[in-house]
Parts: structure tokens; C-alpha cells; sequence
């Protein structure tokens, strides 16, 4: 958008002052960060992918200093009777829930959703699921009934074991509780983004409405802010029609199927959202039927590289994928020809891809997480994860001339220092799979369980220890630059 001279002063004068903080807390806000907030998702179809998973990337680019926590929740049994209260309602609870690992957010208040902070996450059964704001015109009610999708994201991950049991969970909470439209922030409507090793879903929700529509096995979606089930949708509100017909939205006389975007949708064909699904379809349209982990990894750090709309990471226009406001990314790479909790992880990052790291995350883990990684609120913690590696992309990327001459010297090496790490990874992960699975024939589920559940735990701990060096690094660089 174009910004007032006012308005670039400001800003110039807020980064001034960040860069002469920076050297002592690398944590400036980027003024413009709020303009960059909106998630970015792909769901590929398992033949479409190199080796039949299902594949599903996804960034939460929830905005400036919400940090996420890392967390494991196991398996629990629950009495008769018992009920799991939300922020404005309560609902009862089943007899056995399963368990999950979560990217979440510090706080639940911080939602606006207390008590639940669930962002993105997996559970025990590979199912995993993620979501994206977008805009429609059904008004929100007060914000003081329904659930909101933290809570509903909360509940598919300890009900549900596949994405259509995730669809149809999603559908009896909205139509018996109504879909709280999150109204403290801009996410007044949402899509849930469902995967397993058979499929994918997509389920658009308003306040008290939805349309869901299955990714093609030979294809793919490729997700921003915007809706996108036109006629196409397989399943929708009982009363999608007539709801739309009571508002003057829809002619039921036109003898046209109803497009569910075009009549419950707003703010549709911007380029905001159009640029970057185009651009991830651009990316992935010649691997049809060969595309891997690697390639969507390759997409959710993706700046525009090689074409003209290239961005200086991290500024504001054009929109591109990878993003300062990153909170963290997923991809979820989903085997249905290994065993569950071998053949389904979630590849999880905090910060910007860019600059950052994928840690694998197997369906069979089973907790510990260090404790990086899950401290951190909203303001700097030199003993978080999310902040270290937040502030390795916030020194780096800030907006001005300096800053890029910054990047010029260190993003390269930075960006070196952890494909090292992951090509050395990739052979450690080889091994340990193929030792996890001679376990799981075995049938010492429990010592599979543990082999992987180390790992992992020894990958985000030596994993935040790296970035803590690049970030000691780069202070001491940025330190000398700024005293010659």
C-alpha cells in the first residue's frame, strides 16, 4: 500500500532508533509487520508427490512478538461427566483423548480465546491441520458465545484420527456451538486445512456457515487470505442456500449452483493473496506427480527469487511468502506405507524460513520437549527458542541500505550453516528410520517410540543452540559495523 511521507518519517525514525538498540536486545518491531500478518498453505495430493505421501506446508504469520511454545500433549482418559471448558462455552468431554504435538501460542488471552493456545499441530494418528484467516460478509455476534478455532483446532487434535473425521467434527461444532469469529483481531473467518496419508481437505467457516472441498490426489491447493470454493464444494451447511437467499445474496430462481465464494466471500482477487498462490503454483507446477518435502520447503522460504517482483527479505511489497512476521512453519509429510508414528512428521520451525531451520517431529513422539521451547512471551527472553531465532531474522532483515549491506555478508553463510545441518540430518534421519522400523516389526512399538522421541529432543535442543551462536555472531558483527 503507499504510505505517507508522515508515515516514512516515522518509521524511518522507529528504525533508526532499533538499530541503535539492536547491538544490546536485537528485537526492534518491524513497524510494518502487522501489514504482512496472514498464513500462506499448500496441500498436495499423494500422487502428486515424489513417494504417494500427502503434503502439506503451511506458515502462521500471526504477527510482531507472539511467540510460540512447542508442546506435547499425551493421551488422557476422562471420568463420565467431565467437561472441557473454553473461553464462552463449555463442551463435554470424550472418554479418551489422543495425543498431539502443537505449535501454540504463549498465551491463550493473547487469542483471545483463553484457556486454549493451539495454532498448528499433528497428533498421534498423522492427522494434521492448520488454518488460514479469510474475509466473508455474514456479520460476527458478540464476542461472547461459540468456539473459536484455537479451540476447535484443540479438540479435532484429541478427537479425530482422519481428515473426514476432522470435517465432520468441524461441522457438528459449528452448527451445534456457531463459529466465534475471533473479533479482538482481523480473523473474523477462517479455513481449517486438514491432512493424512490419504488426503486433504479444506473447510471454509463464517460465523455460522461452511463449505468443504477435497485436494485432488493428482493436484494441489495453494492457500493465502482469500476464499476459494466456488461451486466445487462436496459438503456445506444445511442452510448455506436459504441463508444466503434470506439476505438477498443468492437468486435460488437462477437455476446456477450457489458459489459459495463469490456469495459468502469478500475482498476476493487481491494481490496480496493472488501473488502468492500464484507464485507457489508457479514454483511446484513442473513437479506435478515428483514433488517432495524438500521442494515445498524450497517455496515456504521463497522471496521471489529470480523474477522481477524479487523483495529484499524482509520488506513490505510485493507479499511474498516468507515473511518477518512468521511466527513458525510446518510441513507435514504424511506416509501412509510406513506405520503412523514413523510415517507422519511434522517439520516444524520457529521465525522466518529464511533463516531458520526445520526440526522433524514424529507422529510416535512422545514429549520432553526442551525447555527453550517452551519459554518466551511477548517481549525478548534470551532462554527462548522462538526469540533466538526471532531475533537472528530481526537483525538481519530490518528495512534500509545498511541492513542489506548486513545481509549480503551474513544471510548466505547463515543460510549455509543450516542446510549443513540439514544435509547432515537427512543421512542421521535415514539411519534412524530404518532402525525404528526394524523395532516396530519387532513389535517394540515403545522402544521405536523412544528412539525417535531422542532424536528429536537432541534436534531442537542442538538446533536453538546454533542459533544462539549465529545470534551472539551477528551482535558482535553488527556491533564493529555500527563503531566504524
Amino acid at each position: 500500500m503507499n504510505k505517507s511521507s508522515i508515515h516514512n518519517s516515522i518509521l524511518l525514525l522507529a528504525l533508526l532508533t532499533a538499530a541503535m538498540i539492536a547491538f544490546s536486545c536485537p528485537v526492534g518491531v518491524h513497524a510494518e509487520d502487522k501489514a504482512l500478518a496472514g498464513c500462506t498453505t499448500i496441500i498436495i495430493g499423494r500422487k502428486a508427490t515424489a513417494d504417494g505421501s500427502v503434503l502439506m506446508a503451511h506458515t502462521e504469520d500471526y504477527g510482531d512478538d507472539d511467540c510460540m511454545h512447542l508442546v506435547y500433549h499425551p493421551q488422557e482418559k476422562h471420568a463420565p461427566g467431565e467437561e472441557i471448558q473454553f473461553a464462552f462455552t463449555s463442551v463435554p468431554q470424550v472418554p479418551f483423548t489422543y495425543a498431539y504435538t502443537a505449535v501454540e501460542m504463549y498465551s491463550g488471552e493473547r487469542l483471545g480465546m483463553p484457556p486454549a493456545k493451539f495454532l498448528d499441530g499433528m497428533n498421534e494418528y498423522g492427522l494434521s491441520l492448520a488454518s488460514n484467516c479469510i474475509d466473508c460478509r455474514e456479520q460476527s455476534q458478540p464476542n461472547n458465545r461459540g468456539l473459536g478455532w484455537p479451540e476447535i483446532g484443540q479438540l479435532v487434535m484429541q478427537r479425530c484420527k482422519t481428515a473426514r473425521e476432522a470435517v465432520a467434527l468441524c461441522a457438528e461444532l459449528i452448527e451445534r456451538y456457531t463459529f466465534n469469529g475471533f473479533e479482538n483481531t482481523s480473523c473474523k473467518n477462517l479455513t481449517f486445512l486438514m491432512a493424512d496419508p490419504t488426503e486433504g481437505w479444506i473447510m471454509e467457516v463464517t460465523r455460522g456457515h461452511w463449505a468443504v472441498k477435497r485436494c485432488h490426489d493428482d493436484g494441489g491447493i495453494f492457500y493465502a487470505n482469500q476464499a476459494q470454493i466456488g461451486t466445487d464444494y462436496e459438503l456445506a451447511s444445511v442452510d448455506l442456500v436459504s441463508f444466503a437467499v434470506s439476505n438477498h445474496w443468492y437468486d435460488a430462481n437462477s437455476g446456477k449452483k450457489l458459489n459459495f465464494k463469490e456469495t459468502y466471500g469478500e475482498k476476493l482477487g487481491e494481490p496480496y493473496n493472488v501473488m502468492r498462490e500464484d507464485r507457489a503454483r508457479e514454483l511446484l507446477k513442473n513437479k506435478i506427480g515428483k514433488i517432495t518435502k524438500q521442494d515445498l520447503i524450497t517455496v515456504m522460504k521463497d522471496h521471489y527469487e529470480g523474477t522481477a517482483d524479487y523483495v529484499f527479505p524482509h520488506s513490505q511489497e510485493p507479499r511474498s511468502i516468507c515473511v518477518s512476521a512468521t511466527q513458525s512453519s510446518q510441513i507435514y509429510h504424511l506416509r501412509g506405507n510406513l506405520p503412523k508414528e514413523l510415517g507422519c512428521v511434522m517439520w516444524s520451525l520457529a521465525s522466518s524460513p529464511c533463516l531458520s531451520i526445520y526440526t522433524p517431529i514424529w507422529a510416535g513422539y512422545r514429549g520432553g520437549v526442551p525447555q527453550e521451547w517452551q519459554r518466551g512471551s511477548g517481549s525478548f527472553s534470551s532462554d527462548s527458542a522462538w526469540w533466538t531465532f526471532e531475533s537472528i531474522q530481526r537483525l538481519l532483515t530490518p528495512y534500509g541500505d545498511s541492513d542489506r549491506r548486513l545481509w549480503d555478508r551474513e544471510g548466505p553463510a547463515i543460510q549455509k550453516r543450516w542446510a549443513a545441518i540439514e544435509n547432515r540430518g537427512s543421512d542421521e534421519i535415514g539411519t534412524l528410520e530404518k532402525n525404528a522400523m526394524k523395532l516396530l516389526k519387532e513389535g517394540s512399538a515403545e522402544e521405536a517410540a523412544k528412539l525417535l522421541t531422542n532424536y528429536t529432543n537432541a534436534r531442537l535442543h542442538s538446533d536453538f543452540l546454533e542459533a544462539r551462536s549465529i545470534l551472539d555472531g551477528l551482535k558482535v558483527t553488527k556491533g564493529r559495523a555500527k563503531s566504524n
